[in-house]
Parts: structure tokens; sequence; C-alpha cells
């Protein structure tokens, strides 16, 4: 796997784009892409969960209402991301269960199922992943240390940035 350089990423974004993707749910079973800096709107995602990248950071107002920052955010499944400010950023979602479900599963309403969770200093975190609906269990494995980013589903290494 290469090492993606998220400033290199970033300049292949069309200029009237925000966000590109890598890769689609339908074709491996996740989604990875990137964004620009900037404010995005608060959504939740029904079926998704979304884990999102930053290096020189986001914040944004928790679901406690408390002021959050950090480099990585994990938003479960059908809870409710408040605005956020951030900046450059490399995202994945996936699904851990294994419902079927419609796309897009994007959804501007306020539920708050789960905990968003944040890092800015070092960890290592496990998920059920399923690649489809009815799909036999795997795992994805979430590791940042030393200031690098790896992403392991079913143990293979997916992303390194």
């Amino acid at each position: 796997m290469k090492l993606l350089k998220l400033s290199e990423e970033i300049k292949s974004i069309e200029e009237y784009e925000q966000k590109k993707y890598l890769t689609l749910y339908k074709d491996v079973g996740y989604e990875l892409g990137f964004g620009r800096r900037g404010q995005y709107k608060g959504h939740s995602h029904k079926f998704f969960h979304d884990l999102l990248f930053a290096p020189k950071g986001f914040s944004f107002l928790n679901n406690e209402g408390k002021y959050e920052i950090g480099k990585v955010m994990i938003v479960p499944q059908m809870t409710y991301m408040n605005d956020i400010d951030i900046d450059d950023f490399f995202f994945v979602k996936f699904c851990t269960t294994d419902d079927y479900f419609y796309l897009p599963d994007k959804s501007e309403e306020k539920v708050y199922c789960g905990t968003i969770r944040c890092y800015d200093l070092e960890f290592n975190i496990e998920f059920p992943w399923y690649k489809k609906p009815n799909a036999k269990l795997s795992n994805l494995k979430i590791s940042y240390f030393r200031k690098e980013l790896h992403l392991y589903f079913n143990k293979k290494l997916i992303l390194k940035a």
C-alpha cells in the first residue's frame, strides 16, 4: 500500500468540488475519500460509521454542548455530528452491521444513538465490519501512531496517511 499524501490528493479535487471519493461502498464495501478544508454542515448516517482524519485538526460542538478539537473523529451510525470546521481531511465510511440498507444514507435528522469519539494522541481501535449485507463478519482496525494513520480492512492495509 502506498502512502497517500493528503496535499497531493487535495490538489486533484476539481475546483468546484469540496470532496472526492477514491472508492465506493458498492465496489469494495467501504467508502474512502478526501475533502478540502472548510465548514461542513451537520449530518448523520443511517447505516455507516464515519471516520474523519485531519492531520492539522478540526473543531466542533459535540452533542453534549462541549467544544472539541482533535485529529481523528469516529461518528457511529445514527449519530448526528454538528457543523464542523475541519482542515484538509481523509474520510472512511463503513458498516458495522449486516443489515440491508439503501444509499445514499446521509441524513439531516438529529439522532443520537452513539457517542462521537475524538482523538488527538495515539490510539488503536477495532470495529466489526461487513463488506455487504448478509456478509461474513470481518473487522476494521484503525491505529494512529507517530502522526501516521493506518486502516486495515480484514487485516489488509488500505490506507497509510
